[in-house]
């Protein structure tokens, strides 16, 4: 049985990547789709706002449990 998850992720630096976001998150399950929110004010074009949201799918329900607390409160990408 899989399980599904809708993950707010914040913190993020402005460049980063849905790719860099999917790799980050790898180990804990199958990330199924990254939606970087962008700042439409933002000078530079695609620039992060600092969330996203992540679509994750995990064999057993702990494993988003171990994502949220292995991820959370650490510092990547200087911030």
């Amino acid at each position: 049985m899989k399980f599904s998850s809708r993950l707010h992720v914040g913190g993020l630096a402005p460049d980063v990547t849905v790719d860099e976001i999917s790799r980050r998150l790898a180990p804990f399950g199958d990330v199924v789709s990254v939606d970087i929110k962008l700042d439409k004010f933002s000078t530079e074009p695609q620039q992060c706002r600092g969330f996203a949201f992540v679509d994750l799918t995990v064999s057993q329900e702990s494993e988003i449990d171990r994502c949220m607390s292995v991820l959370n409160h650490c510092r990547w990408k200087g911030r």
